[in-house]
């Protein structure tokens, strides 16, 4: 027959057996917890990495268009920079050729110079911009000729 200090051990041995099996379940519940946080931790970390990733690869690719669009209005500065030294040179030509010949604008100089000289020149898609130009400009002097003749008279 067991003595009653063995009963009273064996009451403390099953107190802290329960205790310790509270103290697991705890721990279990709170390890669940965790890694189910854990869980949606990696999930938002693996959403925010790939949002990135796409948000990096529209960057790049919208910074290639504006390389490609800068590399573009560079070509064609370039080309109106090219464009303009030839008109240049050819204007000097004409003055040195003849430098009583008025230069191509000047009131002075025949019209349908202006215009040729505006076909062989001008790009195409300024052309009519520039044969409408003239033609107002062409207006506009005969309404002040026209002026001009009401005050002589």
């Amino acid at each position: 027959m067991p003595s009653p200090g063995h009963d009273s051990h064996v009451a403390v041995l099953h107190r802290q057996v329960l205790d310790m099996e509270n103290a697991l379940r705890t721990r279990t519940s709170e390890l669940q917890e965790v890694s189910k946080y854990r869980k949606h931790a990696e999930e938002k970390y693996r959403a925010l990495k790939t949002s990135h990733e796409h948000e990096a690869v529209e960057t790049r690719g919208a910074l290639q268009n504006f390389r490609r669009l800068v590399h573009s209005q560079e070509n064609t500065i370039n080309s109106l920079k090219l464009q303009l030294a030839k008109e240049r040179e050819h204007r000097q030509r004409l003055q040195n050729t003849n430098p009583k010949c008025p230069l191509v604008g000047d009131p002075d100089w025949p019209k349908e110079l202006n215009e040729r000289y505006v076909a062989e020149r001008v790009p195409i898609g300024a052309r009519t911009f520039a044969v409408t130009l003239l033609q107002h400009v062409r207006v506009v002097q005969s309404s002040k000729e026209g002026q001009l003749d009401s005050l002589r008279a």
